[in-house]
């Protein structure tokens, strides 16, 4: 019987705790590799959300600006 998670919620709702269980199904991996591997999914998810406000007229990339700067909208 699989307990509910009750770690902490990362960007998006995605589970904590699901990343690392998830990550560690293939067997043992180092602190590095969770790290990666849980980071990497948060960068992927990051990406998305950009390149959809940005599809949506929400966020630019400003280069003048340093980065991505939300529109007027």
């Amino acid at each position: 019987v699989e307990e509910p998670a009750s770690g902490p919620s990362g960007p998006g709702g995605r589970d904590l705790e699901a990343g690392v269980r998830e990550a560690l199904e293939s067997g043992p991996r180092s602190w590095d590799e969770l790290v990666e591997a849980v980071v990497g999914d948060v960068e992927d998810e990051l990406e998305a959300t950009l390149d959809e406000l940005q599809d949506r007229n929400r966020v630019r990339y400003s280069g003048r600006e340093g980065g991505y700067v939300l529109t007027d909208e």
